[in-house]
């Protein structure tokens, strides 16, 4: 399974990176002597485009996401941050998709 959620991290971050997102891991890591690198639940992938943010967090399988992550995505979107879940490619599609629909419809109040 674990290969399987590797896949799609990389899928979406192909997918990104080809509709012109400029994209880098986030979430944290936990080293053997106990620390954590990088803020525990913030999303596993950063994104800008046009400077727009978009935070994708990737969910395979049974994953949930924890209490942390919840408090940290909240965060974001409090912020005017778009946070993705994504559970497969459509999910990123579609925001994809609504973004563009959004700067559109911006650009033409201008």
């Amino acid at each position: 399974m674990a290969s399987e959620a590797a896949r799609l991290a990389k899928n979406i971050r192909t997918l990104l990176e080809l509709n012109g997102w400029f994209v880098w891991r986030g979430g944290s890591v936990r080293l053997r002597a106990g620390q954590i690198i990088g803020s525990v639940g913030a999303p596993d992938l950063n994104c800008v485009k046009d400077g727009r943010y978009m935070g994708v967090e990737i969910k395979y399988g049974k994953d949930r996401k924890s209490p942390e992550q919840i408090g940290f995505h909240e965060m974001l979107r409090a912020k005017g941050c778009l946070v993705v879940v994504a559970r497969g490619i459509k999910d990123v599609e579609q925001a994809i998709d609504a973004l563009a629909v959004t700067t559109d419809t911006q650009k033409g109040q201008s």
